[in-house]
């Protein structure tokens, strides 16, 4: 195992990132029981969890169950996953091992501990031979302990052999520059909705201006908003919302998508308002179409991948040409959706805005896309051959 970053470089890690999990484990496991003198009797285990890539084989990467493995398809659904972990550490036992209210208490106690010292100096303290060694100090020691500092330095260093080596050391600080300055006024982490085109993607339009209506934005008091119609912007949002929670492994007619649409307002995951605004004709004539089959058939081998946040890092001087850092300006986003075929990922993003022609969202979005297709390859580290965007305003599929 090796670990790259931008300060030290690639360094050869003594232990996997597994095996310092469990070592941890039965730390924490062996201290809470050290610390309160009674046995830890509830459920533990480890596991590690690789935010930013897919895991293809777990089983062979880590020499241990699949479900010790956490990557970034399991984000979207972090406490289930890690429910399903503790449930395999667990076994037959799960659900049904319990402790005392004392026990819980005092583990709650101890996980609350918010700096490092609050974790490490008791541990410290019990040692038989302590490491440090620590004496509680009023004002008139502190006082005292710098009167006797002063005067040892005084008697060391005569005022009339210093003066020059102070005014040296003097010029030598206030002359002093910072020599990551430069990077201080830098901004070094954006969305993909602040970019501009040429550096630079559209602004507010990319996040919220998918269209399908040219409509003026009101400002409408709170106590009115369940009156509201629905914007354009939401009408965009609706849209993802319903394509995010459809199964595409099903096969949809008018009927079937209409009780799906009840199912999501009945379960609260789509309000009154979004499931209104929502044209199932649009939706029926995405899945009918070759990306729509694609992304079904992806579903159908668990390739299909919907909603993925992603932060990847691209070299700063991509994002400032004129300077010399070496700094990572950091790029964070969702992917609407990708899949994975035999020869490589597929990258597609919905679109609802207003357009006349394809090529108006290519050269609205193409930027967007080109970051989507580096984040994948960066996280998945596999080809990317194809982004597509849909318009669901012209109904047809653009590739890019």
């Amino acid at each position: 195992w090796y670990l790259q970053d931008t300060v030290y470089g690639e360094r050869r890690l003594n232990d996997t990132p597994y095996d310092q999990a469990e070592k941890s484990m039965y730390y924490f496991k062996n201290y809470f029981s050290n610390r309160y003198n009674t046995q830890y009797r509830g459920v533990f285990g480890s596991g590690v969890i690789f935010p930013f890539y897919a895991i293809g084989d777990e089983i062979r990467l880590s020499e241990r169950q699949k479900d010790c493995t956490i990557d970034c398809r399991d984000m979207n659904d972090l406490k289930k996953r890690i429910k399903k972990l503790f449930r395999m550490w667990s076994g037959a036992s799960y659900g049904r091992r319990f402790y005392p209210p004392t026990q819980h208490e005092a583990f709650l106690e101890l996980i609350r501990g918010k700096r490092y010292f609050d974790w490490i100096l008791p541990a410290v303290a019990s040692m038989r031979k302590s490491l440090v060694r620590m004496e509680v100090l009023t004002f008139d020691d502190v006082v005292q302990s710098e009167i006797e500092r002063e005067e040892m330095q005084q008697e060391a260093f005569p005022a009339e052999k210093t003066d020059d080596a102070f005014k040296e050391q003097m010029l030598k600080q206030f002359s002093y520059r910072y020599p990551f300055e430069e990077e201080a006024h830098m901004k070094l982490k954006y969305t993909v909705s602040e970019l501009k085109k040429n550096a630079a993607l559209s602004g507010s339009e990319v996040e919220m201006g998918e269209l399908l209506a040219w409509e003026e934005e009101k400002i409408i008091p709170a106590f009115l908003k369940e009156e509201e119609h629905l914007t354009g912007a939401s009408r965009g949002s609706a849209y993802h919302k319903v394509l995010e929670l459809l199964d595409f492994t099903k096969v949809y007619d008018d009927k079937i998508l209409a009780e799906e649409l009840d199912t999501f307002e009945a379960q609260g995951y789509l309000s009154r308002e979004m499931k209104a605004c929502i044209c199932r004709k649009d939706i029926l004539k995405f899945l009918q179409s070759d990306a729509g089959r694609r992304m079904s058939e992806a579903a159908g081998k668990g390739r299909l991948y919907k909603e993925q946040p992603f932060v990847f890092g691209i070299d700063a001087r991509e994002m400032y040409p004129e300077t010399n850092t070496k700094e990572l300006v950091l790029i964070q986003g969702i992917i609407d959706v990708y899949f994975e075929e035999e020869d490589g990922l597929v990258v597609l993003d919905y679109k609802t805005d207003l357009v006349k022609a394809g090529t108006e969202l290519v050269e609205k979005y193409q930027e967007q896309l080109e970051l989507y297709g580096r984040a994948l390859k960066q996280m998945t580290l596999k080809h990317v051959k194809e982004k597509i965007i849909y318009s669901f305003t012209l109904e047809e599929e653009i590739l890019l």
